[in-house]
C-alpha cells in the first residue's frame, strides 16, 4: 500500500466518523445583505404608517410574503414581514428589524423551505430554527411563537425526506418549550394518496395559490387565536 493511498484511506475514515453537526456547521450560506432592500422597504412603510400594537407578526420566506394575512385574518392585528428566498439564518440576521422592534404577542414563522432547497442539512436547518426562536424568546419572553412546518410540493418532491426530517426535529423541539407551538401545515396540501394537490399551487408547483392559502388560514385561525389569548394573558 502506497503512502498516498494510506493518506486517502485515512481521510475517508475520518470523514465517515466525523460528527454530522460539525460537518453541517461548515455550510456556506448566501449573503443576508441580499435582503437589504426588503428591510429598507419595511422601514420606509413603518415611517409612513402606524402598525398595530400587540400584533400577530408573520415572518419567513415567500410562503409568508405571498400570504394575504391581513385579509385572511381580518379580526386580528396582523403584521407581515415575509421576505422571499430567506433562510432561517436570514430571519435571525434581521430579527431585530423584522420581529423584535414590533414587540408582537404572537410570532408565526415559516422557514426551512429554502434551507433544504439550498442543501442545508436538516440538522443544521433545525439548529438555525432553534437559534431564531431562542433569540426571539429572550427578547419577548411573554410572546408565543408558532412554528409552521415546511410544506411538501411537487417541484421539491425529491427533497421530501429532508423536509420530513426537519419538520420532525422542529416538532420535537417545540413539544418541550411552552412558548412554541408547532403546526403541521403540510398535510392539508396532500391528497388521499399522500401526494401534493397541485391545484392548491401556482403553476410553478412551489408557491401556493389562493385555494392553498385558504387551507392554511382555516387550519391556523383557531390555533393562532388560542395562542394570542395565551400571550395576552402572559402580559397581564
Amino acid at each position: 500500500m502506497t503512502k498516498n493511498f494510506k493518506f486517502v484511506l485515512i481521510i475517508i475514515v475520518v470523514l465517515a466518523l466525523y460528527p454530522a453537526h460539525v460537518i453541517s456547521s461548515q455550510v456556506k450560506y448566501p449573503d443576508p445583505h441580499r435582503f437589504d432592500n426588503d428591510i429598507k422597504s419595511f422601514q420606509h412603510w413603518d415611517s409612513q404608517n402606524a402598525y398595530p400594537k400587540d400584533a400577530i407578526l408573520f415572518v419567513g420566506s415567500s410562503s409568508i410574503r405571498g400570504w394575504k394575512t391581513a385579509e385572511s385574518f381580518p379580526d386580528l392585528p396582523i403584521i407581515n414581514r415575509g421576505f422571499g428566498g430567506s433562510y432561517a439564518a436570514d430571519a435571525l440576521f434581521f430579527v431585530n428589524e423584522t420581529v423584535i422592534k414590533y414587540k408582537p404577542k404572537v410570532i408565526v414563522i415559516y422557514e426551512g423551505d429554502n434551507d433544504i432547497a439550498g442543501s442545508v442539512p436538516p440538522s443544521q436547518a433545525h439548529e438555525d430554527f432553534v437559534k431564531l426562536t431562542d433569540t426571539i424568546h429572550a427578547s419577548l419572553p411573554e410572546s408565543q411563537i408558532i412554528c409552521l412546518s415546511v410544506k411538501l410540493c411537487s417541484s421539491r418532491w425529491h427533497l421530501r425526506d429532508a423536509v420530513i426530517e426537519l419538520n420532525n426535529l422542529n416538532q420535537q423541539h417545540s413539544e418541550i418549550k411552552n412558548y412554541l407551538e408547532f403546526v403541521d401545515i403540510a398535510t392539508v396540501l396532500l391528497g388521499a394518496e399522500g401526494l401534493p394537490m397541485d391545484d392548491l399551487f401556482r403553476p410553478d408547483k412551489l408557491h401556493l395559490n389562493d385555494k392553498g392559502y385558504a387551507k392554511w388560514s382555516a387550519l391556523l385561525s383557531p390555533i393562532m387565536t388560542e395562542q394570542y389569548a395565551i400571550a395576552m394573558k402572559n402580559g397581564q
